[in-house]
């Protein structure tokens, strides 16, 4: 019914993605939905359906493509994030499924704005919150040494979204953009391609 709510309002017949905002591992073989959904497929309400995964818990899309007959699993991939690189690269590719990378930033913190920010902590701030300000420093040098790994890409945002491009089965990122001029530079950078394989193996140990 939800569906054919949206459709209406939409004034189309069918959509190309459905996707399920929430997943508990546990719904296998639970209930219908799967079926459900299945079916409009089959009555040509949608093309694709798929999953978002929570943050931090990539691990439980493995059930999900091994099982059952999904067609995209969203998932937190980045610099800082690479669970699910180890976790369900693999399967989803032997399945042929398709990822979609969200929290590319890293919500926020794989930005020029940290360089910045972490510039102009004050000696109250590091007294104050001692721990933040520390967590604020580690990241910026993690930032520093990953604009190292090749001089010519100026911006940390460059290196996360062409990072997250470089790898299959990622085929599409999902990027939240409040500010015109930042998502002409966001999908400029998508335009330059993935990474250079020398640049991944220097990336590898960017986690934090």
């Amino acid at each position: 019914q939800s569906l054919d709510s949206s459709l209406r309002r939409l004034n189309v017949e069918s959509v190309q993605y459905l996707q399920l905002h929430a997943w508990d591992p546990g719904w296998i073989g639970e209930g219908d939905w799967e079926q459900t959904l299945n079916d409009l497929k089959s009555e040509g309400k949608i093309r694709f359906w798929g999953v978002s995964l929570f943050d931090y818990q990539a691990s439980t899309g493995i059930p999900l493509a091994e099982k059952t007959t999904c067609d995209c699993i969203q998932v937190q991939f980045n610099l800082f994030d690479q669970s699910a690189k180890n976790q369900l690269f693999d399967i989803c590719r032997k399945n042929n499924i398709t990822l979609i990378a969200r929290a590319v930033f890293q919500h926020g913190d794989l930005t020029d704005s940290i360089l910045k920010k972490v510039s102009k902590l004050t000696d109250d701030e590091i007294r104050l919150n001692p721990f933040k300000a520390a967590e604020l420093i580690r990241t910026r040098q993690a930032l520093v040494d990953i604009l190292k790994v090749n001089p010519s890409i100026s911006t940390i945002e460059e290196f996360a979204i062409r990072f997250v491009v470089s790898y299959l089965p990622v085929n599409y990122v999902c990027i939240g953009c409040r500010v015109k001029d930042h998502m002409a530079a966001n999908i400029s950078y998508l335009k330059k391609g993935p990474l250079s394989k020398q640049e991944l193996s220097l990336l590898s140990s960017s986690e934090v």
